[in-house]
């Protein structure tokens, strides 16, 4: 690197650190500090302008400090006794002054800017976008940027463009190339800038945890390709004037979200039972249920939703569900009788489920252990409090498959 390069690099390198010093001090937003300043030896400079074995670096360092001095912009503190370096860098110059020789923008102002553009999300609907506006707006208010938001400002002003696109509840998931293209103009730009800050939203401010990145976005109402909903047993429907007996599909079948929009419900059997896992599903539609089956995929996607609120609308007497026994297949559970069947009911999933099956139960982690023990604080859990307390204390929790597994073993 020439002399002259490299001094203009050390200069940028002082000013930088000045500038990271300001911004986190009390004066970057709005209270009061002293000025910013660093000793050399203790900074990110500090091995470079203590190497003995290439003083060019040490002299490069010193002749930018020299030359800052010169232009205004800081004042420089010597070591004493005679050594001939220097201890310590102050920055001379306001910090306005300063940004604006670094191209950046001020704490204040970008606080301003965050909160203009956090204002548009009004608009939108949501609970996650809610809680995220509400949490943004807290932090902005003590003149801080949230640590949640990219600190790119086009990148967040895109990222926002995206959330006010998003699908509304009820409507069908995009898949998020033709989402991409349709609001950005490009099919990839999504996946290659968006997703990422999209998913730390919806992690942190999701009503619902989800097990996978995939099912965070799905729940956004973006998705990797169409959704669809696995039923079997018995209902009756019709579909562009023609008429269906579930029954008939001993298999069972898939419906697509239009399918679901389309389809008129004629009439539902006596009990519905929805299950959590594809492989219990399959099995209870073979032994030929003389009820409606319908399998979730863990917590539902979009098309799945649209079945359900058909069929709450027809308010059916007798529903259960039957998920795993562990943290998430409460959760799911208590998203089904929340948002579709206040009168839901579990099927084999109590405490004498997991200790009948207790051989095939497997040991909970400490994060799973964690998750549990929060939802013994939360009384819209009380129903399920008795079961977790019995799989704390023997440290188990139990999928439903085991139950055919034993099925397998005693047949």
């Amino acid at each position: 690197m020439r002399q002259a390069e490299s001094r203009t690099y050390y200069e940028r390198e002082i000013l930088s650190i000045l500038l990271e010093k300001y911004e986190r001090s009390n004066a970057a937003i709005g209270g009061a500090g002293r000025r910013p300043q660093f000793r050399l030896r203790k900074s990110a400079l500090a091995s470079a302008y203590a190497d003995e074995l290439d003083a060019d670096r040490r002299e490069a360092i010193e002749a930018a400090a020299e030359e800052l001095e010169r232009q205004g912009m800081i004042s420089v503190v010597w070591e004493r006794h005679g050594t001939g370096r220097i201890e310590r860098i102050l920055l001379a110059v306001d910090a306005a002054q300063l940004y604006e020789r670094m191209g950046r923008t001020m704490p204040l102002v970008r606080v301003e800017e965050y909160r203009s553009e956090i204002s548009r999300l009004a608009a939108a609907k949501g609970v996650w976008v809610r809680r995220c506006c509400n949490e943004a707006h807290r932090i902005l208010s003590a003149n801080r940027i949230p640590a949640f938001l990219p600190k790119e400002k086009a990148l967040c002003a895109n990222l926002i463009r995206a959330i006010l696109s998003l699908p509304a509840a009820g409507e069908n998931a995009i898949p998020k190339r033709v989402f991409s293209q349709r609001v950005f103009g490009d099919s990839k730009y999504f996946e290659r800038c968006i997703e990422t800050p999209l998913l730390i939203l919806l992690r942190r401010f999701a009503e619902e945890p989800c097990e996978t990145d995939a099912a965070y976005l799905d729940m956004a109402g973006i998705t990797g390709h169409h959704g669809k909903v696995w039923i079997a047993g018995r209902m009756d429907f019709s579909l562009h004037g023609r008429a269906y007996m579930l029954a008939d599909f001993a298999g069972g079948i898939e419906l697509t979200y239009d399918t679901v929009a389309a389809m008129k419900i004629e009439t539902l059997p006596p009990s519905i039972l929805t299950v959590e896992n594809l492989t219990n599903a399959e099995v209870l539609a073979q032994e030929g249920a003389d009820y409606l089956l319908i399998y979730t995929a863990g917590f539902p996607n979009r098309t799945i939703q649209a079945l359900l609120s058909k069929i709450s609308r027809m308010q059916p007497p007798d529903i259960a569900h039957w998920g795993d026994l562990d943290y998430g297949g409460i959760r799911i559970f208590e998203y089904l009788r929340k948002n579709f069947f206040s009168h839901l009911i579990p099927y084999r999933m109590d405490v004498e489920e997991l200790r009948a099956h207790r051989a095939f139960a497997q040991n909970l982690t400490d994060a799973q252990k964690k998750r549990l023990k929060a939802l013994l604080c939360r009384e819209d859990f009380a129903l399920w409090h008795e079961l977790i307390r019995v799989m704390l204390a023997e440290g188990i929790w139990l999928e439903q498959e085991a139950l055919l597994w034993e099925n397998d073993m005693t047949s």
